[in-house]
């Protein structure tokens, strides 16, 4: 889905400070109404409970988008202690390459402290996803590896070290890009160029933290049309080509809008995680785990053909997770994402939100909440906490 820089302007800005009624000595957060009234035909429908009183939740996070890397440092506050309150534990930040590095060598991590500093400040481990080009770097095209393919990994490879080294202590792991399947994150995919880009960054970010879990890339669903990769197939010539010793963990985008995790469908995504997992498996690779760095459905417009009623994607949000915490095999799973970014538009991914853009939450906000209630810790995969070896576990695509 959409990451990275963006010159859109914020749907938060403005919006002021967090409402918090308190009723029943009990904390209530109505929706995001950080210091917004909602006209009386837009009060929210149902409110969604503070979960500060328990420990978050680390086997659910909520994936940031674009909008929130030009988000102010008051909106990235009120969206990281929503994500808290939420009861999430986990958030996967945008770490761009070409927002720090714009000029070669010379870094400028404001904007990145700034991120970094409010998701702990609310009491989230951050997942670091790093990627996005600068100007000043040229993107090496189709074919065989060459000498500029080995320097574009080289030059990606320090800044990802840069940042290992400025915020190793604060972080729980590090995506080595984003769907690097689909032609729109990665010129004429090629899994040879990406290995090679895993294979320079690995020990780099391990050198500057070695506790790092580096986690492959989230791959898209995808056909093999038109450039793109399927996601099997991606994994199956990965393993094929070595980069497994360069991943901690696999990252995985199974969606599955417009049906649920549990669809039978071949094209369902998140049904295919069983066949990654036997994949993994055959390759020596069962204690390792895959992280579902993005989940989630678009609830406009509805007339497009992969958009879910508000009330679906609350189903199809809370079924993934409990789908992901049963089975062994799966680590944390992302959110994508807080809030719509948009009203009226016809693009369907500013509807990704699991709250409206007047600030009042989906159905989904509320379902989150009671499927992490009891949440109990089922571990994030890295290599220091390898979860146990696989044997006969339940499909991913039901639920027992």
């Amino acid at each position: 889905m959409r990451t990275g820089p963006a010159g859109r302007v914020s749907p938060l800005r403005s919006w002021g400070t967090v409402i918090v009624a308190m009723a029943s000595s009990i904390a209530v957060v109505s929706g995001i109404l950080w210091g917004y009234s909602p006209p009386p035909a837009h009060k929210p429908t149902a409110t969604v409970e503070s979960l500060r009183d328990q420990p978050p939740c680390l086997n659910i996070g909520m994936a940031t988008n674009a909008d929130w890397d030009v988000f102010s440092s008051e909106d990235y506050d009120l969206a990281t202690e929503t994500t808290r309150d939420l009861g999430m534990g986990r958030l996967r930040i945008n770490a761009n390459w070409s927002e720090v590095e714009s000029n070669p060598g010379r870094y400028d991590w404001t904007a990145l402290d700034m991120r970094m500093r409010h998701a702990l400040d609310a009491g989230l481990t951050p997942l670091l996803l790093v990627h996005s080009v600068p100007d000043w770097q040229q993107v090496p095209g189709p074919g065989q590896i060459t000498d500029a393919h080995r320097q574009f990994a080289a030059n990606y490879a320090r800044f990802a070290g840069a940042v290992a080294d400025r915020y190793g202590d604060d972080v729980d792991g590090y995506e080595i890009w984003n769907e690097p399947n689909l032609p729109r994150f990665w010129p004429d995919p090629d899994v040879s160029h990406y290995v090679e880009l895993i294979k320079a960054a690995y020990p780099a970010i391990h050198a500057a933290d070695p506790t790092a879990t580096v986690i492959s890339a989230g791959l898209a669903p995808a056909d093999d049309l038109r450039g793109r990769i399927e996601p099997v197939r991606f994994l199956t010539a990965f393993y094929d080509l070595g980069g497994n010793q360069y991943a901690d963990a696999i990252g995985m985008h199974p969606y599955s809008h417009p049906e649920m995790p549990s669809h039978d469908a071949s094209w369902n995504t998140f049904g295919k995680l069983d066949a990654i997992v036997e994949l993994m498996r055959r390759n020596g690779d069962g204690d390792k785990k895959i992280w579902l760095t993005e989940y989630g459905a678009p609830t406009r417009p509805e007339a497009a053909d992969r958009t879910v009623p508000v009330e679906k994607q609350a189903a199809m949000i809370a079924e993934s997770y409990e789908l992901a915490t049963a089975h062994p095999a799966i680590g944390p799973i992302f959110i994508y994402t807080l809030i719509d970014n948009a009203e009226s538009s016809n693009d369907p991914e500013s509807h990704f939100g699991i709250y409206h853009w007047d600030q009042t939450p989906k159905p989904a906000a509320a379902a989150i909440q009671e499927a992490i209630r009891d949440c109990v810790d089922t571990g994030g995969g890295s290599v220091a906490n390898p979860m146990p070896e696989l044997g006969d576990q339940p499909a991913l695509g039901s639920v027992s």
